[in-house]
């Protein structure tokens, strides 16, 4: 099977740890690195434990692994979830460590109650999207925000990662 890992907390906090070398040190399991924010396609693994047991040793501690199979990012993107926004923002994708422990109505927008710069459109499976005023981007980053509402842990990656993630999928054997 192919997954999608998604590090949170990596190269922040006074952590540092090179990307490369975590895919170069796991080349069996055909990793693909995407960028310094700890974001890997990774090629053939029996499961999502056995991905995440791989990983474990080599990134800092304090770093959460998001383990996703590869054909989730690939439906999503298929479904092209921004497509009706037109260009009323930068779109990010927040990837959910576990079911939400706070349920929110969606969509909402930050800040409340004025001109918003996150507007959170809405939950699909493990992924909240979301859109950034891009003229205005202030203080609200996507993860704060939504790590805050849900109650649980996250990483967010801008769409253009995972469309990225889904040009590195393999076709199927």
């Amino acid at each position: 099977m192919q997954f999608a890992v998604f590090l949170r907390g990596a190269n922040v906090g006074g952590r540092t740890f090179s990307t490369k070398a975590v895919a170069e040190a796991l080349a069996d399991l055909e990793v693909k690195n995407l960028g310094t924010a700890g974001t890997y396609r990774v090629g053939k693994a029996r499961s999502a434990t056995a991905v995440r047991d791989a990983f474990q040793p080599l990134v800092p501690e304090g770093c959460d692994l998001l383990v996703r199979p590869l054909d989730e990012v690939l439906a999503l993107v298929k479904r092209d979830p921004f497509a009706r926004e037109g260009d009323r923002g930068s779109p990010f994708v927040t990837v959910l460590a576990e079911e939400p422990k706070r349920p929110v109505a969606y969509p909402w927008e930050v800040p409340d109650g004025g001109p918003w710069q996150l507007r959170v459109l809405r939950a699909e499976g493990p992924y909240v999207l979301s859109l950034r005023d891009a003229a205005e981007p202030g203080k609200f980053y996507p993860n704060e925000v939504i790590e805050r509402a849900l109650g649980v842990r996250a990483t967010t990656r801008g769409w253009k990662t995972m469309l990225d993630l889904a040009k590195l999928a393999k076709p199927p054997a």
